[in-house]
């Protein structure tokens, strides 16, 4: 698995690139939006025939790219995101081990921003699709997933905006573990085309 720093390095770079090719347009039309935060899993609990576990998630590095259409004051997006965290496996018959784990998600984002052609804009969001979840080797299908989002983006100049970005995430699980839920907060760099 790719380390935090080169996937923050990516995105980041890929970011800066994306800047040197920004219009001054209205604010209708297509855009690309990069996010890039942190991640806080919650807990999972599972029951084996060996006894009861528990998986203890660290706070993660999350990040996603998102293309999307945006009119008046409604944004829809298809995103496809990565969140990564280290996790312990806390066993009553055996020694916490540190494994890694992370969640690959496709979703179909709906914002609503709560004023127009303003510097500052708040939105809220919603959204649902699909997420894989990969513990240490083990690897789950797809599961249905669905979030909720909350953040407000500030106008930087022309098509070019910065924001912070709060967002709820729950997903489904193979069946033995409680559903997979997490907190995650997020920069957001989003530019016109």
């Amino acid at each position: 698995m790719l380390q935090t720093k080169h996937v923050i390095s990516i995105l980041f770079s890929t970011f800066l690139i994306s800047v040197l090719f920004i219009s001054s347009a209205s604010a209708d039309g297509l855009y690309a939006e990069l996010r890039i935060g942190a991640t806080a899993p919650s807990t999972l609990k599972d029951t084996a025939a060996v006894g009861q576990f528990n998986l203890n998630f660290k706070n993660g590095f999350v990040g996603s790219i998102a293309v999307g259409l945006n009119f008046d004051n409604l944004r829809i997006e298809g995103e496809l995101g990565i969140s990564a965290a280290d996790f312990r496996i806390e066993d009553v018959n055996a020694d916490a081990t540190v494994l890694d784990g992370s969640l690959v998600t496709g979703m179909i984002n709906v914002y609503y921003d709560l004023v127009d052609d303003k510097i500052i804009t708040p939105y809220v969001g919603v959204g649902t699709g699909f997420s894989t979840t990969k513990l240490s080797t083990q690897s789950d299908g797809a599961k249905l997933a669905f979030q909720v989002m909350v953040g407000a983006r500030y106008n930087i100049r022309g098509r070019l905006w910065f924001g912070g970005e709060y967002r709820y995430f729950r997903s489904g699980t193979d069946g033995t573990l409680q559903a997979f839920k997490a907190s995650s907060f997020r920069a957001t760099f989003m530019f016109g085309f």
